[in-house]
């Protein structure tokens, strides 16, 4: 048990120098795309290296899986998302930043609330194993909106609520199935910016205009046609008798209307298609 806390006193001094060569690893590109299986491996390792109580192997590793998901070409899951966050926790707890390894505790537990921590990492009776079971999800979230293209994955699920106390893996899949973006996020991150798709009430609001200004244009053009023969029957003066002149009249009168009528609601269907198609 003493090794165990040694060694996590000295990653405190450790975590100093890691710092750098985190965001370095944050900010490399990607030459490959990396899989599923590759962050279970790399996880599997960093388990590895803490149950060796190697925790400068363990950052390194750790450092790795962040780049791994963010090279990601293929969808997560719950299982290795609970399991990055796991490994996440006891990465905080050994730099003493309680905060964050609850954060990422309780993001774990959100994902498989029966999974206990590993004994094998951790043993029975250490105040970790408390820790973790007291860990409670965080019922506040933050409902994102949808894109424009395809859909969100945080933490291996096709949701929008991302959780506002805890960590998240974000991804961004394509109609294709193909990741545009993957991405850790910790509680104060910014979520990635993405193509929103229209909300609801901006679809109708489009619908409802083009089918106005559609109706308008329709109505409008039949009346101004029929108005203009209408008026030229009219102005001929062929009618044979005053009951086929009133006709005539009240056919341009009408016609005459319909014709005003229809390029109003052109105005008001455009007016609105313009107003919720910014």
């Amino acid at each position: 048990m003493s090794r165990l806390i040694h060694a996590r006193s000295l990653s405190v001094a450790l975590a100093g120098l890691l710092l750098p060569l985190a965001a370095a690893a944050q900010a490399a590109p990607c030459a490959t795309r990396s899989s599923v299986t590759e962050l279970r491996l790399t996880l599997e390792e960093a388990e590895a290296q803490y149950a060796a109580l190697d925790l400068d192997a363990f950052q390194e590793r750790m450092t790795a899986a962040d780049q791994t998901i963010r090279c990601l070409g293929e969808p997560l899951t719950r299982a290795a998302s609970a399991r990055y966050h796991r490994l996440m926790g006891l990465r905080a707890a050994a730099e003493q930043l309680d905060n964050d390894a609850d954060a990422a505790f309780a993001a774990a537990r959100a994902l498989e609330p029966a999974a206990p921590l590993p004994t094998r990492l951790v043993p029975t009776g250490h105040p970790l194993q408390l820790r973790y079971a007291n860990a409670t999800p965080s019922p506040e979230v933050t409902v994102l909106p949808d894109p424009a293209d395809g859909y969100l994955l945080l933490d291996g699920i096709a949701d929008t609520a991302r959780p506002v106390n805890q960590p998240t893996l974000f991804q961004h899949i394509d109609d294709n199935g193909s990741v545009l973006r993957s991405v850790p996020l910790a509680p104060s991150t910014p979520t990635p910016t993405y193509t929103l798709a229209p909300d609801r009430r901006q679809r109708s609001g489009v619908f409802l205009g083009a089918s106005l200004a559609g109706a308008g244009l329709v109505l409008g053009t039949t009346g101004f046609l029929v108005n203009r023969a209408a008026r030229n029957t009219y102005d001929a003066g062929d009618q044979t008798s005053s009951e086929q002149l009133d006709q005539d009249r009240r056919l341009v009168n009408r016609s005459g209307a319909a014709a005003i009528a229809g390029a109003g609601l052109s105005v008001v269907g455009g007016s609105i298609l313009f107003t919720w198609a910014l």
